[in-house]
């Protein structure tokens, strides 16, 4: 081979175009297991950047932007979070990420679970804490009426800290998983059938297309792309 020759596939549309074929099942299973720890990964790198974050407004919650930019933060890490480690998703096999949690993590999971279905996601009994709305009749003085009161967190300190806990579990896992995932997807590459390997060198992957022009992200994937299973072709 030509030592500065450049090519990829892209598994993931071969999977796609072979998920039919029988002869092609392991493929299809082994890119779909692969690409679903990944993609589990990557979701739940972005809940610990979004608390890391949160971790730094610490004392300025008063702050009126700072509240808002709160508010937004909570809301994707605690979605995002449940959608990675809880969420029956359609097109993502479920990765089993709590399998490292002891009983404690467990109980922390279940209550961000709680408040994703029971506050963000949901409009609660305001039991939980995190708002509180009442309908009041009022009289001042010569002045009577109806008005409304509320009060709401928009995050809050202790949250913050078990996110920041859970997914350091969680992500170091899912590496661990993507890892023995790789071998065995590697594994099955190396004894898929002639068609189906006929499927895979027609499925090129064109990273210029796929990073629009990006000359650094083109780059970045040639050069620098962690690669979990590697081979120098001589």
């Amino acid at each position: 081979m030509i030592a500065d020759m450049k090519r990829a596939f892209d598994l993931s549309k071969a999977a796609k175009l072979l998920v039919s074929d029988p002869a092609a099942k392991d493929f299809v299973k082994a890119v779909k297991v692969f690409d679903a720890v990944s993609s589990v990964r990557l979701d739940l790198q972005s809940v610990e950047v979004s608390a890391r974050a949160l971790s730094d407004m610490r004392g300025h919650e008063g702050d009126s932007d700072v509240s808002s930019l709160g508010l937004a933060l909570m809301t994707h890490a605690v979605v995002t979070y449940s959608r990675a480690t809880h969420t029956k998703a359609v097109e993502r096999f479920n990765v089993g990420i709590t399998a490292s949690y002891n009983k404690d993590d467990l109980r922390v999971h279940q209550s961000i679970v709680d408040l994703r279905n029971s506050v963000i996601a949901h409009f609660g009994s305001g039991e939980s804490g995190w708002h509180d709305e009442r309908v009041v009749y009022f009289e001042n003085g010569n002045r009577a009426g109806l008005t409304t009161v509320h009060k709401r967190t928009n995050f809050e300190g202790n949250t913050i800290d078990q996110l920041l806990h859970l997914c350091s579990k969680a992500i170091s896992y899912a590496k661990q998983l993507e890892r023995d995932r790789a071998s065995v997807l590697s594994e099955v590459l190396s004894k898929v059938p002639r068609e189906v390997e006929a499927v895979i060198d027609h499925c090129i992957f064109e990273p210029f297309n796929f990073y629009d022009g990006s000359e650094s992200a083109i780059r970045s994937f040639w050069e620098n792309h962690r690669a979990f299973q590697e081979s120098r072709n001589q």
